[in-house]
């Protein structure tokens, strides 16, 4: 697969979990508070880490997977702050979504399989990637940016 293909896998699968994760906020029906809380916050993490890989797609799938559990339990933690700043932000469809408004700690566990599986997704694309062994492993190319494919 070259270089271009997989930042358009990358793309297709962004996008699919967005369209996911909006629609997670509005299931109605079956497992209903699952899906929209729960399933959502596996999405939420899975978005974060391929926007990261997006933007930085050299940078270590670990790093990025575990970095993204991190602040995502953070922006969890900050649920609890009721903060005028924070509370006008979840005045909005879109600070809700991105900030939360309960503190749950099972999330955390939710959290935790999301970034489980954006890294496997990373693993999976990068290893379709024919530049991904040369980068982890310190040789690309003394520095310089592979050919354009």
């Amino acid at each position: 697969m070259t270089v271009q293909n997989a930042s358009l896998a990358r793309i297709a699968v962004l996008m699919g979990v967005t369209c996911l994760g909006f629609y997670s906020k509005f299931h109605r029906g079956l497992a209903e508070g699952w899906i929209n809380n729960s399933l959502g916050g596996i999405l939420y993490v899975v978005f974060w880490v391929m926007i990261w890989n997006l933007v930085r797609p050299r940078h270590d799938p670990r790093i990025i997977a575990i970095s993204v559990f991190l602040l995502t339990s953070g922006l969890e933690i900050l649920q609890l702050s009721r903060h005028p700043v924070l509370e006008w932000g979840r005045s909005f469809f879109i600070g809700r979504t991105l900030l939360g408004t309960t503190f749950v700690a099972s999330d955390f566990f939710y959290y935790m399989v999301g970034g489980l599986l954006g890294y496997g997704w990373l693993q999976l694309v990068q290893g379709l990637n024919p530049w991904h062994s040369s980068i982890r492993s310190g040789s690309d190319l003394n520095g310089a940016c592979p050919p354009e494919q």
